[in-house]
């Protein structure tokens, strides 16, 4: 079984953060799997296998969430739905 470090990390930088995520899989249609509050996007390195045997899969980190640096404190920053939601609509 391929392990997920086996993968490559890509980066993408935002207005207000920098994302971390993995790009695996070449089909024209994406699954978009995002985590939990108790982890990041190893949470996923068990499915990244089997899934983009099928189809594109991207497992982004949040912001605040390992392997990149969490935000430290900015008077505009805010964790939530909403910015959560616009940052990976980017």
């Amino acid at each position: 079984m391929t392990m997920q470090n086996e993968y490559p990390q890509h980066t993408l930088t935002l207005a207000s953060t920098t994302l971390a995520y993995q790009d695996v899989g070449q089909s024209p249609t994406c699954l978009l799997l995002v985590h939990g509050s108790l982890c990041d996007f190893r949470f996923w390195r068990w499915q990244l296998p089997d899934l983009s045997a099928a189809v594109r899969v991207i497992a982004p980190s949040l912001p605040g969430y390992p392997p990149v640096s969490p935000i430290l404190s900015d008077a505009g920053a805010r964790f939530s739905i909403d910015q959560h939601a616009t940052d990976l609509f980017a």
